[in-house]
């Protein structure tokens, strides 16, 4: 594997690829959905040492941060890769249903789950809520909200 120069980071722009990008070597990644899912105030999971970001006594160890922490983990063998890859699969779940929504789905989810994120700013147009699409945006996000608040 090719290092890279201490001052450059490789992120990804989505999460739902965060485990394997670690795995070749990615710094880590940037997602919105780290806001319906977050890690204290939302900031970029990155490490240019690919060591964990801090300790679970100083950041609440939430679960894109625990994604991130375990994948690297499991390059030492101190975490089964199997259960970085289970929860690769509900991050990705969960990531799938804000890419559909858009920012303005993101952002709909974003104030019904945490009370705050309201109608985006103009020209994009205010997420469709009706017929149910609302209420299914937040059913599809429970998998990682049940993950989320037991940690």
């Amino acid at each position: 594997m090719t290092k890279l120069r201490d001052d450059f980071a490789v992120l990804g722009g989505f999460v739902d690829f965060l485990a394997p990008s670690v795995f070749i070597g990615a710094a880590g990644g940037i997602t919105g959905l780290a806001n319906i899912a977050p890690v204290r105030p939302p900031h970029p999971l990155t490490t240019s040492s690919r060591e964990p970001l801090a300790d679970a006594s100083t950041c609440a160890q939430k679960t894109c941060l625990k994604l991130y922490r375990d994948t690297v983990a499991s390059l030492s063998g101190k975490v089964d890769p199997a259960a970085a890859a289970e929860l690769q699969g509900v991050v990705s779940r969960a990531d799938w249903v804000l890419v559909k929504g858009g920012i303005s789905g993101t952002k709909y989810a974003l104030s019904k789950v945490r009370g705050y994120g309201g109608a985006p700013r103009r020209p994009i147009l205010p997420f469709d809520a009706s017929e149910g699409k609302g209420d299914k945006v937040v059913a599809e996000l429970q998998e990682i909200l049940k993950i989320e608040n037991s940690l």
